[in-house]
């Protein structure tokens, strides 16, 4: 979650939270089941670009955009 919270640029203790919040809403136990779900779901399927070997859809930035400004 360090890596994420750096990358979104808030608190690792927020990224935990709200991934915590969205599993509990969700009715997910482990981590697993959330990679599942989010795989299932088609919520951040993975490009290749020699910049940056993982993007994110312009669905899934939107989201963590709004996560940003909440």
């Amino acid at each position: 979650m360090k890596e994420v919270a750096r990358i979104l640029g808030l608190t690792p203790g927020t990224v935990a939270f709200h991934k915590y919040n969205m599993m509990e809403r969700l009715g997910i136990v482990t981590n697993a089941e959330l990679l599942q779900y989010g795989l299932k779901n088609h919520m951040a399927p993975l490009r290749e670009s020699s910049a940056n070997p993982v993007m994110m859809t312009p669905e899934v930035t939107d989201a963590v955009m709004q996560l940003k400004t909440a």
